[in-house]
């Protein structure tokens, strides 16, 4: 071979990189992005429980929904869903803002509450009805105004009584 090229030896390895952070800033980092998953979590958590109501509230409709659209108790069921949503409505709002509200007024009240309103012009001539013994409600559009209320119940602001 050639010998004028001088012979290097063996190759010097470098040290094996370190994945362990040495500056403190990662430290900090790394702790506030804990935090932020924290946080991020205690936020779900409560959410989880502030909502609870509603799920719950769901429940109830829909188990007696199955009890009286199959007993044909129409006017019953509506009246109790009303009174439900009056009820959620008083806790969130107040008694002195919600209680007297009927008819036009309660509906308009409660679409206010939805980024888009739910019930229509129908279920207000629907709500009337029910005190008037004559002209009871049917099946479909009573169906129609129990969907129209969990729609409601689900996606209402929630509000909460400052006092």
């Amino acid at each position: 071979m050639n010998d004028s090229i001088p012979s290097l030896g063996q190759f010097i390895e470098p040290a094996p990189v370190s994945f362990r952070p040495d500056a403190p800033g990662w430290y900090v980092v790394a702790a506030l992005v804990g935090l932020f998953i924290l946080l991020i979590g205690l936020w779900f958590v409560f959410r989880y429980y502030k909502n609870r109501y509603r799920r719950e509230a769901v429940k109830h409709v829909e188990h007696e929904e199955q009890r009286l659209i199959g007993a044909k108790k129409y006017t019953e069921l509506i009246y109790i869903i009303n009174a439900l949503m009056k009820k959620i409505t008083m806790v969130q709002h107040g008694r002195e803002q919600t209680a007297s509200l009927q008819g036009s007024e309660w509906l308009t009240f409660l679409n206010e509450q939805c980024r888009k309103p739910v019930f229509e012009v129908n279920d207000e001539q629907l709500l009337a009805r029910l005190y008037l013994a004559d002209n009871l409600p049917e099946e479909g559009e009573t169906v129609a105004f129990v969907n129209k209320a969990k729609q409601w119940i689900k996606q209402h602001r929630y509000a909460s009584v400052r006092l």
